[in-house]
Parts: C-alpha cells; sequence; structure tokens
C-alpha cells in the first residue's frame, strides 16, 4: 500500500509525497509508484510553469474553440456596423480602445497620453501592419493559453471573452497576465510573480493593486499566519477602512483623482461614496449585479450580443464566487483554498472603485473556476451554477417587484470593419 500526504515544506502544499510504501512484490512496487507520479502529475499539472507536449485532446479542443470563435467573428464582421434585431456585436470599450490604438501606432499619441493603459496598446502594435485582424489573433493566442493551462470549458464559461475578441480587451490581456502570475506565484518564484503585478500596472492600473494584494495574501497563507477564513475578513474590513479614507489621503494620487473625478460627473449614479457602507453596497453590487440585474436588450429593443455575454458570464461569476466560500469553508485541498482566497481577495480590492464594475472580476473567476473543473469537480461546479440560476431568477424578480431600478437599456453600438 501507498499512503500519501501533503508535504508542510513544500511551497505548493498540494503536492503529493509518499509516507509509507509496502510492497509485496516488484509488480506492486511499479504500479503503486506509476499511481503516485500520475496523482503528482495531474495535481501539478495545471500551474506547472515548464511546458510539456501537447496531448491528442487538447490539441482537438483547440482546434474546436478556435474554429467557434472564428466562426462568431465572422458574424461581427458581417454584422456589427448593421442594426437589427441583433445588436451590439463589439464591445464598446473595444471600440474605444481601437481608436485610441490607431493614434498610438500613428503617432499622434505617445506613453504619456495614454498613461497608465500604453502596455495594453504595446500588445497590440501589431495592427499597425496587418490592422484589425491583429486584435483577434492576439486575442486568440492569449485564450488558447488560457485554455491549455485551464482547460477551455473554463472559457466557455465567460463567453464575454469570446465576445471581446474581435477588438482590443484589457480583460482578455489581464486574464492572460494574471495566470502568468499565478503560475510563477504558485510555483514559488516570488521575484518574477511581483515583478509581473507591477508590470500589469501598465495594462490597467486596478489590475496591478489586486495582483501584488493576492501576492501579500499568498505569502502570510503560506506561512499559516490566518487562518484562510480569517485572511478573507481582514480584506473586507481592510478595504472598508481604505474605502473611507482614499480621498481624504490618497485624493491627490492619479488614479483616484481619476476615477473621483469620473464618479462625481456621473450624475445618474445613486450610490454614495465614503463609508464603510458604501462600500459592502459596491461589494455586492461587484458579485451580483451583472447576474441579478441583466440588461439584454438596447435602447431600440433589440438583442444586445454584449449584453447576453456579460449576463452569461456574470452567472459564471457569482458561482465562482460561491464555491470560492464553500472551498475556504469545506475544501481540505491548499492549492484551492489559496486560490479560493486570492478570488474573494480580489473582489475586496476591486470594489475600492467608486464604480461597480463586475467584468473586473471576470480573470480572477476564471482561473478559480478552471481550476476546479480541471481538478475533476466539473459536476460539482455545475450543480453550483444551477443553484445560482435559480437565485439570479428570484432576484431578478425580486428587483422588479421592489420598484429598484435595473440597468438602463444597453445603448447601440456599430462598427464597421471595413473602413
Amino acid at each position: 500500500m501507498v499512503e500519501f500526504y501533503s508535504s508542510k515544506n513544500s511551497h505548493d502544499p498540494s503536492v503529493l509525497v509518499l509516507k509509507k510504501c509496502e510492497y509485496k512484490n516488484d509488480e506492486y512496487k511499479r504500479l503503486d509508484l506509476l499511481r503516485l507520479g500520475q496523482q503528482v502529475m495531474h495535481m501539478q499539472d495545471l500551474f506547472l510553469p515548464k511546458l510539456r507536449a501537447i496531448s491528442r485532446s487538447t490539441m482537438i479542443a483547440a482546434l474546436m474553440f478556435t474554429a467557434c470563435v472564428l466562426i462568431l467573428y465572422l458574424f461581427q464582421i458581417t454584422f456589427s456596423s448593421r442594426d437589427s434585431i441583433f445588436s451590439n456585436w463589439v464591445v464598446p470599450d473595444g471600440v474605444t480602445l481601437h481608436e485610441a490604438a490607431i493614434q498610438f501606432t500613428s503617432g499622434l499619441l505617445n506613453t504619456d497620453d495614454l498613461q497608465p493603459g500604453w502596455g495594453a496598446f504595446a500588445f497590440y502594435y501589431p495592427s499597425k501592419w496587418v490592422g484589425e485582424v491583429a486584435y483577434f489573433l492576439i486575442n486568440l493566442a492569449c485564450l488558447l493559453v488560457v485554455g491549455r493551462r485551464l482547460g477551455f470549458v473554463s472559457i466557455l464559461f465567460f463567453p464575454y471573452f469570446i465576445v471581446a475578441m474581435a477588438l482590443p480587451s484589457k480583460d482578455i490581456l489581464i486574464l492572460f497576465v494574471s495566470l502568468i502570475f499565478m503560475i510563477h506565484l504558485i510555483d514559488g518564484r516570488w521575484f518574477i510573480a511581483l515583478l509581473i503585478a507591477l508590470l500589469s500596472y501598465f495594462i490597467r492600473d486596478g489590475s496591478a493593486f489586486v495582483l501584488v494584494s493576492i501576492f501579500l495574501a499568498y505569502q502570510v497563507m503560506r506561512r499559516n499566519i490566518f487562518p484562510p477564513i480569517f485572511m478573507v475578513v481582514i480584506a473586507f474590513v481592510v478595504g472598508a477602512l481604505l474605502f473611507g479614507l482614499l480621498n481624504d489621503f490618497f485624493g491627490d494620487t492619479f488614479i483616484v483623482a481619476r476615477n473621483l473625478s469620473v464618479y462625481e460627473q456621473n450624475s445618474s449614479s445613486l450610490l454614495g461614496y465614503g463609508s464603510w457602507f458604501d462600500y459592502y453596497v459596491r461589494v455586492f453590487g461587484n458579485a451580483t449585479n451583472l447576474a441579478f440585474r441583466p440588461s439584454l436588450l438596447d435602447e431600440n429593443g433589440g438583442i444586445s450580443v454584449v449584453a447576453v455575454g456579460y449576463f452569461v458570464s456574470g452567472i459564471s461569476m457569482l458561482t465562482s464566487l460561491i464555491c470560492s466560500a464553500h472551498t475556504i469553508i469545506y475544501n481540505k485541498s491548499a492549492l484551492a483554498v489559496k486560490l479560493a482566497v486570492a478570488l474573494l481577495v480580489s473582489l475586496a480590492v476591486i470594489s475600492l472603485n467608486p464604480f461597480v464594475q463586475g467584468r473586473y472580476l471576470f480573470p480572477y473567476s476564471v482561473i478559480f473556476l478552471g481550476y476546479l473543473i480541471y481538478s475533476g469537480r466539473l459536476k460539482y461546479v455545475l450543480r453550483i451554477y444551477i443553484f445560482t440560476i435559480m437565485i439570479s431568477l428570484i432576484a431578478m424578480m425580486a428587483y422588479s417587484y421592489s420598484g429598484i431600478p435595473g440597468t438602463a437599456a444597453s445603448s447601440i453600438t456599430l462598427f464597421n470593419f471595413f473602413e
């Protein structure tokens, strides 16, 4: 018999090591060691930085995924410039980034004009020579890497990323960078992980604060200083305290001043800013708004493709949050618990933003949900997913009967790929 236990001396406690072996003959010894190797490979492969030969099944999945997203891309090219029953084939932020990318690659804007997000334009610089198709190809390459590590099913749970592939997308870049960050973090390459976290500032400033917070939380968990539940509580308590002090102590910094300025100009916002209660309202909104208050129709009554992507992805995101809370309480897998804490810490940090932007949580939700699926817990995820859909339907009816206004209908965004 072979008994396994988690090594406390390893930086990854989920690595299985041999505790005791009792063999009747060499054949049993060979089979037991083979089983041990297979289990270790299964647990480590998800975040192991070393490249391995791609299996036939993974190759087939990658080809099928590429074919599906290519078909959607052709639909986007064909229908994004038309106003019909289906609208908003492209993400509005992608159109804005595309226009800025054209000016950047033409030399009309420099890195100072694009602070702090010039890193995103550097990623998409090949569009200067290839054209708009470069956006799709670069995004496809990023998602293929994610699918190779986490499984392509995890991406299908978040169709927003597939809809966003046609144009520049900071969300896709942050998903890719966050995965690389987690790979090095879990493998114990602290300096590289921290460097990636800091460099992500030049793609989306807020993501740097999220990844650095995850880095710090991971170091605390690695040393078993606090229980995981206590870590999550600390994250949300500190978030509430910081939320009330941001304007007083950090109001002159670029990030806080910019976000507050835009927030104050948005007269339609019903949220207050500055108290701990306002912070927890944002926590709840970031976690649930996309699932509980969808806006599936555009202003002319048509179906918004992007809004449908938001809604389905919002259901998946809420599923990942419920799974993370359940994992922290009941799961004994050290790696799963760490990833669950990382997801909830990211929610605590993102909620410091004056605006409710649940989609900023998508990248970290994909990583956690992808790990669960990769670890053979797809049935568990599907059960929670069905439960989340039921909660979402009840919440939508409750919002409707209570008179709380839903999110506004989507404005129609047209984009011509042939101009």
